[in-house]
């Protein structure tokens, strides 16, 4: 009985460990627009790049 008891708290007691950094996380990536002045300085910033140059992939071998 005991054991029984014991392992339903464990149960209990991860899951509270699992959803309260998840909640944490949560408000951190949702729900938070970033501040005008930031947003702005980074687009000033991305807008100064004039062009991003990726190598083209290898072309495919079938045999």
């Amino acid at each position: 009985m005991w054991d029984g008891i014991a392992s339903i708290l464990i149960g209990l007691l991860l899951v509270l460990v699992a959803v309260i950094p998840g909640r944490a996380g949560t408000e951190l990536l949702v729900g938070r627009a970033l501040p005008a002045s930031a947003r702005d300085a980074a687009r000033r910033e991305l807008l100064t790049i004039r062009r991003v140059h990726l190598d083209p992939a290898p072309p495919r071998r079938d045999d």
